[in-house]
């Protein structure tokens, strides 16, 4: 899976300061499915909702692994 690229969309949102940022885990490949992670992410318990700002198309470049969890690590402490 290295050196691979994932086409999809990505909502972001207004923060506190007034900044705009990506919400990682509304990343989907189609639209319909951005627009359904984007809207569980008010069935968590907030201060306030969270509101949509824009809808960006995105590509997800994976670069390198940093860990495999199918096979014990030699640095992991048991």
């Amino acid at each position: 899976m290295i050196n691979t690229s994932l086409d999809g969309f990505m909502y972001s949102y207004l923060d506190y300061k007034n900044r705009e940022r990506l919400l990682t885990s509304t990343f989907g490949i189609t639209k319909s499915k951005a627009k359904r992670y984007f809207g569980a992410q008010n069935n968590l318990i907030r201060l306030a909702p969270v509101r949509a700002h824009k809808l960006y198309a995105v590509t997800v470049s994976v670069n390198a692994e940093i860990r495999s969890f199918e096979q014990p690590q030699k640095d992991a402490s048991i």
